[in-house]
C-alpha cells in the first residue's frame, strides 16, 4: 500500500466529502489496521462528522501504541470537551 497516495485521497475530507473520506479510510484500516497515520485520519474524519465516540476510540487507538503523541492527545481533548467530558 502506497500510503502518500492514500493520504492524498484523504484530503477529501478538506473539501467536505468525510462520509467518502472515511468509507476510503476504512477500506485501508481493513488491509493495514496497524497504520497509525490511517487511524488518525479516520479519528479526524469522525470528528469532523460529528461522530465523537468513534473518533475518541480511534485517538484512544494512535495513544495506547504513542502515548506522547501531542497531536492525538490535543485532537483527543477536542474530542472530550465535544462530549462534556473534558
Amino acid at each position: 500500500m502506497e500510503v502518500s497516495d492514500d493520504v492524498v485521497r484523504a484530503g477529501l475530507l478538506r473539501v467536505g466529502r468525510g462520509e467518502e473520506a472515511l468509507r476510503h479510510l476504512a477500506g485501508l484500516l481493513e488491509k493495514d489496521p496497524d497504520n497509525l497515520m490511517v487511524v488518525s485520519l479516520s479519528a479526524y474524519a469522525a470528528y469532523q462528522l460529528g461522530r465523537m465516540e468513534e473518533a475518541l476510540a480511534r485517538y484512544d487507538q494512535v495513544l495506547a501504541r504513542t502515548p506522547g503523541d501531542r497531536d492525538a492527545l490535543y485532537n483527543k481533548g477536542l474530542v472530550l470537551v465535544r462530549l462534556s467530558r473534558a
